[in-house]
């Protein structure tokens, strides 16, 4: 019921309709959803709600909405707003690039230029195409993952390229989206690279949408700040607290006391952009041989074929989706700290195979795997470990 009533009001933001208040329900909603399901979420999650946070001290239905078709808005802006408000969005954006450059530049393989070959080796993220790069000289990935770092350092620089100057920041937020597609196409991080291309959508200048709707901005007359006094001074306050957050995530000592840390936590602002950093020195995966009562021995993860240790061709495609990718590895590696989420998985694997199968092959009893394929080092791959982690029998 609750997808239900999210879907309802994102079709109403989409419209446009009621949009402030439209914009309020969506965020709840979304951190409503989130703070239940934190342990399946990842960095396109944690910046697709940062966004909507931020559009709360935004005008978004002043134009291209119905609240501005049928006269909702009493209050006409200028076309061009310069706040505290605008510039919370613009820093969160750059915020992501930059602390992620600055986390990628405290581990080793991000200084010796390994990163990229570590990451595509990650065989649970990368899609087949990862293999077409690996093949690629050493030297060349190495070349790519200085790159990356200066790209995602100075692009971002170029997206604060003053108004005149647009067609700067155009070529930038091209670049940058353009560099997202490719990711994409060889690591699979859920909604984060289709997230982050919907945020760059800010950066486009006036220029562009000029020349989609035939009309030319002429005047540079700005939304007066004392307008929105409330708005400002929030936007404010979150900027500083949001940037000494990001930045005591570099340091060893944490820059928000703790006795403020609760605004955070309560509206889900907290943030860490630690991507790829460190990077994980081994691919993964789930192996789950199961017994069943007429004696035959199934994966309950791939499933029902039969059980096998070796690594897939295509690992990242024998999972559901990304969500379930982040659920099952946090679930392995977190469960033997917790006591809910090995048991309860393994109670949903045992009702979810028994209700869809006959008596005779319903399961008595299964154990839960993780391999572990480590990549030694540049030169290679070592043998596959198998660790378990639980045993099951079902009632």
């Amino acid at each position: 019921m609750l997808f239900v009533v999210s879907g309802i009001f994102a079709l109403l933001l989409i419209l446009g309709f009621k949009t402030r208040i439209t914009t309020f329900i969506c965020w709840y909603l979304l951190i409503s959803l989130h703070a239940r399901n934190d342990h399946i979420l990842s960095g396109g999650d944690l910046m697709l709600r940062l966004l909507f946070f931020w559009s709360l001290f935004l005008p978004m239905g002043e134009c291209y909405s119905l609240d501005n078709f049928f006269g909702f808005n009493k209050k006409k802006l200028s076309k061009q707003i310069a706040s505290f408000c605008t510039m919370g969005i613009i820093l969160q954006v750059l915020f992501i690039y930059w602390f992620s450059v600055a986390c990628k530049l405290q581990t080793s393989e991000w200084q010796n230029g390994s990163a990229l070959y570590f990451s595509l080796n990650l065989a649970q993220y990368a899609r087949p195409a990862a293999s077409f790069l690996l093949n690629l000289p050493k030297n060349f990935l190495t070349f790519l993952t200085y790159a990356i770092v200066l790209a995602e350092v100075i692009l971002p620089l170029f997206l604060l390229a003053p108004r005149k100057n647009g067609l700067i920041r155009l070529f930038a937020v091209t670049v940058l989206i353009c560099l997202h597609l490719i990711f994409s196409i060889f690591f699979n991080l859920g909604l984060f690279h289709f997230v982050d291309i919907a945020a760059l959508f800010i950066f486009i200048p006036p220029v562009f949408w000029d020349k989609m709707t035939n009309s030319k901005f002429t005047g540079n007359n700005f939304a007066d700040l004392k307008n929105l006094p409330i708005a400002n001074f929030l936007s404010l306050f979150f900027i500083t607290y949001i940037f000494l957050w990001n930045l005591g995530g570099l340091c060893s000592k944490q820059l928000i006391p703790e006795k403020y840390k609760w605004i955070g936590k309560s509206l889900l602002i907290e943030q860490k952009w630690n991507m790829f950093s460190p990077i994980q020195r081994y691919s993964t995966w789930p192996v789950i041989p199961a017994k069943l009562k007429n004696g035959e021995e199934v994966d309950l993860f791939r499933n029902g074929q039969p059980v096998s240790w070796e690594k897939s061709k295509n690992l990242s495609a024998i999972f559901k989706n990304h969500y379930w990718l982040v659920y099952i590895l946090r679930t392995t590696v977190w469960g033997p700290n917790n006591p809910y989420y090995l048991p309860s998985y393994a109670k949903f694997l045992c009702n979810d195979w028994n209700s869809n199968h006959p008596e005779d092959k319903k399961i008595k009893s299964f154990e839960i795997y993780l391999i572990q394929n480590y990549t030694i080092s540049k030169e290679g791959i070592g043998k596959p470990e198998k660790t378990l982690f639980y045993q099951y029998t079902c009632n």
